[in-house]
């Protein structure tokens, strides 16, 4: 038997096609029907891949898009995942769920569905998603899903057009019993771009969010996340928290952007990066060399080295945060044309 190492990546994100049966209007992918793709991850190689994740120590697999339904292999790589014991969760958008395939999902041992919603009616929702009924879909899915004992998350975008409606959406999740919510507004990349007025918001708008999601946070059943590295200056709970595992300030606790710290993004060529808004950074090919590989020698990346060690430029760097922070790189990149410079939406 194998030793398996020390877990280093705690997370991996493998986005198993590019193609799409939606054509959201924030998808970071830019993924849609139309989506012209090469050669997928697939047969020995899908499950060569997950033992390189197993044996890594790596607890916890995402498979994305485009959508991951539109792989008929999709039960399979559950299947052969949880046999590895890595826990799987698939993100989609749940319109081309079936009862059949929420059975097969369920007997291959999935953790958890995650269904991207962005609004709490079919006019706000819809409009995201550029699909007449995609929120109707939706809520059937997740009924179905629940039904079946899954967990299921929503994923959330936050844009003009939705900025004022997470009480309502809140309301409506837990009113049909969804596990979990994440949120975070949209990240240039993909059709989300900085120049559409629908996806810049300004410093006081997303502080304003944020704040109320640290709010809903404190009184709702359903548990709520924000994959966003400045979360942490709305939720003062998540700075006392980390403040046990150590000096904050000192470097010692690593926290917000996991860009080459803890997760893998897989590309579905096989290309290995570091974010999932950061496409253009890329450390090898797992068709071409191991993934712990690969993995380790991600350090010999100037770029990816000064990312792990928050080596920024502007008031990135000498914010007393940016231990625990990072701010969004992809977000410095687009709007500053610059990786390492301050994030253009902190407030602080």
């Amino acid at each position: 038997m194998k030793k398996v190492k020390k877990t280093e990546v705690h997370y991996a994100l493998w986005e198993v096609t590019q193609k799409c049966n939606l054509r959201c209007i924030h998808c970071r992918a830019d993924a849609s029907p139309e989506k012209k793709e090469g050669k997928l991850i697939k047969g020995d190689d899908a499950f060569r891949l997950i033992d390189q994740l197993s044996e890594m120590g790596c607890p916890t697999l995402a498979l994305t898009g485009g959508e991951p339904l539109l792989r008929k292999d999709i039960a399979d790589i559950v299947k052969y995942a949880t046999s590895k014991n890595v826990r799987t969760r698939i993100q989609s958008n749940a319109q081309l769920l079936t009862e059949q395939i929420a059975d097969q999902l369920k007997d291959a041992g999935l953790f958890s569905y995650g269904v991207g919603m962005d609004g709490s009616n079919a006019e706000i929702n819809d409009k995201i998603r550029n699909k007449k009924g995609a929120f109707d879909k939706s809520i059937v899915a997740i009924k179905m899903l629940k039904a079946r004992g899954i967990r299921v998350h929503v994923e959330f975008t936050v844009t003009k057009i939705n900025l004022h409606d997470l009480h309502a959406t809140l309301d409506l999740l837990e009113s049909i019993g969804v596990d979990t919510f994440l949120a975070r507004a949209a990240v240039f990349t993909g059709r989300a771009t900085a120049d559409n007025a629908v996806f810049r918001l300004s410093k006081l708008e997303y502080k304003n969010f944020l704040e109320q999601m640290s709010e809903e946070r404190k009184v709702r059943k359903i548990m709520l996340n924000c994959q966003d590295p400045l979360y942490h200056l709305a939720d003062k709970s998540i700075v006392e928290k980390l403040k046990t595992y150590g000096n904050i300030y000192s470097g010692c606790v690593l926290s917000g952007c996991t860009v080459g710290l803890n997760m893998i993004h897989i590309h579905s060529s096989g290309d290995v990066g570091v974010c999932t808004f950061l496409p253009d950074i890329i450390l090898g090919n797992i068709l071409k060399k191991p993934l712990q590989e690969i993995w380790d020698k991600r350090i010999d990346i100037l770029e990816v080295r000064r990312l792990m060690k928050r080596d920024y430029k502007g008031k990135c760097k000498s914010c007393s945060d940016r231990f625990i922070c990072g701010g969004c790189r992809a977000r410095a990149l687009c709007i500053s044309n610059d990786l390492f410079e301050g994030d253009p939406y902190c407030w602080k």
